[in-house]
């Protein structure tokens, strides 16, 4: 609710007609923020230039694929000025659990469920 109002706040002082394309970052399983009364769906619907999801992603190697067939599809329903999706991380030295990177430091897990998806199809 913060990081809406302030940018509702940007737009009120003007900064939309000073920008090519908003972005915007979603973490997380939190739809209500998308979609709820005050979400950033409502919000992003409302610019007049495009948005791009500049920081997106879930935590732990085995984990990413599944978010990202089901969460970017319905952002892309749900914000129709929405133009790209970016992932956050491409590569990381975090623990596979933790990461968000495509590709890992460790020789246990040196890549994602994603980038694997990602690579062979």
């Amino acid at each position: 609710p913060k990081n809406i109002n302030y940018n509702k706040r940007l737009v009120s002082l003007g900064a939309e007609s000073l920008v090519d394309v908003w972005n915007i970052h979603i973490y997380g399983k939190n739809y209500e923020n998308i979609v709820g009364g005050n979400g950033v769906a409502d919000f992003v619907n409302g610019l007049s230039v495009p948005v791009w999801v500049t920081e997106t992603g879930k935590t732990g190697v085995t984990q990413q694929l599944e978010y990202g067939q089901r969460m970017w599809p319905f952002l892309q329903e749900k914000m129709n000025r929405l133009e790209r999706i970016y992932l956050y991380e491409y590569g990381s030295s975090a623990a596979p659990e933790e990461s968000f990177g495509l590709h890992t430091t460790t020789a246990e897990q040196p890549v994602s469920d994603l980038y694997i998806y990602l690579r062979d199809n």
